[in-house]
């Protein structure tokens, strides 16, 4: 995520790592173990 040496901004690796882990969700939402309410789809609700 970052290049040897690169030296970045505060919060810019951590920006940088939720964006990585939030395409790597988009792209198998089912490999990913959801362990707190707000995550979870109540039934019924597709929106």
């Amino acid at each position: 995520m970052t290049a040897a040496g690169e030296k970045l901004a505060a919060g810019v690796p951590t920006e940088r790592y939720a964006r990585v882990l939030e395409r790597d969700i988009d792209a198998d939402p089912a490999g990913w173990w959801w362990s707190h309410k707000r995550w979870k789809q109540l039934k019924g609700d597709r929106g």
